[in-house]
């Protein structure tokens, strides 16, 4: 091997060491990023070239820096993601309704229909006792109340979630864009350094995004991921769809994919934040609902029955409640004719009445005993407190999602800094390594030098 050749073989010895070096730094500097990817250097040896029938060594040659991550985990990892985000999300919401319903509190809606019943009962005492009338109004007073509070409120969670569902969409979509350029930056780019570095960023932009909406991705040898959402591509390569917001005839808010051909609803397939503020919605939605089958039966029912009794002037009753049937929910209340007048409440079943006359209120107490709601299944108390363990069953299962999914990251995140993860270590030793090459290399290069004055000298 001639000296120039040997000084060839060690210089780049030196340039694979310092490659080498140069990565252990950059492992070192980013042990605690977030996200981030080891890489480890891989070199391999020159082409040999052939002199005089020989085959003569040109040294090393840096082939690439790989990053030590397993397709299968990063991809788990995303779907776990977006089923935690969902789980919390919707965890969160929802326990904020249930907590706002006060249940087993004194102003809660069931705890207020207990109070009315039992003002009815009190009456039945004394049917002729003003008193007693008045307080049996202001306890159904207490009662409507709580049910408009309850509606109000539901609606108001209903109309924030609406609200961060539209503004969400401006932030997904320019993440779409964002990963889409990522792709074309590392398509372009022939640094593999570089690559990596631009793979992490893309690749967290991947799991933000599922932890909004939920999403899958496939990666390919190239370095490029294809991202999907519900089965239709959202990203590929260097091009990105977008979302657009809308609402059904029922208020609900609406997600549309763009397409080629317009656009196709994907709501039912979100995932992530917004799956789970989706989820909460209709369980605000359901419980509107519950609560108004409740308010309509309810105050037909009794109504019905009151009208057929007889008010303290002998006078056929008149409505108690009052109620839009649109809205009934937020529109429950008293009758005004009621609470201006308690002697208008039709107690008696006579239109004689001697003011001991209870048999029409007997009836009105007897409706809460009626099983008159889920086809038969339930009486007013017990729908009532269906509908509120309903809303707890929901909370709890979403809570038990949280913890359950929330421990999976942990194990997915243990995985996957077994295998992506920078140990010191590890890094230290091959510190050491690369330093020991290096200077082996130097050494050789000082020699070769010197024998390559000396030649010089001796000519």
């Amino acid at each position: 091997m001639s000296l120039l050749l040997t000084i060839h073989s060690a210089h780049t010895g030196l340039k694979a060491s310092a490659a080498g070096i140069n990565v252990v730094g950059h492992n070192t500097a980013n042990a605690t990023s977030e996200g981030y990817t080891r890489r480890t250097m891989v070199a391999t040896s020159s082409h040999p070239l052939q002199r005089d029938g020989h085959w003569l060594g040109q040294g090393t040659r840096t082939r690439h820096f790989l990053r030590q991550s397993d397709f299968f985990v990063e991809r788990q990892i995303v779907k776990t993601h977006a089923k935690q985000s969902q789980a919390q999300s919707a965890y969160e919401s929802i326990r904020l309704l249930e907590s706002n319903l006060n249940d087993g509190l004194s102003n809660s809606i069931v705890e207020t229909y207990n109070r009315f019943v039992d003002s009815m009962k009190q009456l039945a005492q004394d049917p002729g006792d003003t008193v007693f009338r008045s307080q049996l109004v202001n306890d159904a007073e207490d009662f409507t109340a709580s049910v408009r509070n309850a509606g109000d409120f539901s609606i108001e969670r209903q109309d924030s979630i609406r609200d961060e569902v539209e503004f969400s969409l401006e932030e997904i979509n320019a993440t779409f864009r964002s990963i889409a350029e990522h792709n074309k930056r590392i398509r372009q780019d022939n640094v593999t350094m570089t690559n990596s570095d631009l793979m992490d960023q893309r690749d967290r932009l991947i799991a933000k995004l599922s932890k909004h909406i939920g999403v899958d991705v496939h990666y390919r040898a190239d370095g490029q991921a294809t991202v999907f959402f519900n089965g239709h591509p959202v990203v590929q390569e260097s091009h990105s769809r977008s979302f657009s917001y809308d609402e059904d005839s029922d208020d609900r808010p609406v997600i549309n994919l763009a397409t080629d051909n317009g656009f196709i609803d994907v709501t039912d397939g979100l995932q992530g934040e917004l799956g789970g503020k989706m989820e909460a919605y209709d369980t605000a939605q359901d419980f509107l609902d519950d609560l108004s089958t409740f308010v309509i039966d309810y105050t037909v029912d009794f109504n019905t029955q009151h009208a057929s009794g007889f008010d303290m002037a002998g006078t056929a009753g008149g409505d108690f409640f009052s109620m839009n049937s649109v809205t009934p929910v937020t529109s429950f209340s008293v009758d005004t004719a009621i609470v201006d007048d308690v002697t208008l409440i039709a107690a008696a079943g006579s239109s004689s009445p001697d003011y001991g006359d209870r048999d029409n209120l007997d009836q009105l107490i007897a409706i809460d005993s009626v099983a008159m709601f889920n086809s038969g299944a339930f009486t007013p108390r017990q729908f009532l407190t269906h509908i509120y363990a309903n809303l707890a069953q929901n909370t709890a299962e979403a809570e038990n999602d949280y913890e359950l999914y929330s421990h999976q990251m942990d194990d997915m995140f243990e995985l996957r800094t077994s295998i992506s993860g920078v140990d010191l270590d590890q890094e230290a030793m091959k510190l050491m390594e690369y330093q020991a090459s290096y200077e082996a290399a130097a050494r050789v290069l000082t020699i070769s030098n010197q024998l390559l004055g000396e030649l010089m000298n001796v000519v």
